[in-house]
């Protein structure tokens, strides 16, 4: 298991999860591009991805406080 307080593993693990991010944003178009049965279906799906948008805006808001020198992230679906 990796050290969490390194902050290069941070600095990996939330490279990774933005990167999931950038996957999952673009099936919610896709789902959300749908027809009204098929979002309908996918609801729930839809506010899971919700609840982990904002938990990763927590996570970067909070990693950006600590300020490791020369490295920041930048909001959004970059």
């Amino acid at each position: 298991m990796m050290d969490i307080s390194n902050s290069v593993y941070l600095e990996q693990n939330l490279t990774k999860l933005l990167e999931k991010k950038v996957v999952l944003v673009d099936l919610k178009h896709q789902v959300e591009r749908r027809s009204e049965p098929y979002r309908k279906d996918m609801d729930g799906w839809l506010r899971n991805l919700e609840v982990f948008e904002r938990t990763l805006e927590e996570i970067q808001s909070t990693y950006n406080e600590i300020n490791i020198p020369g490295f920041r992230f930048s909001k959004g679906n970059d």
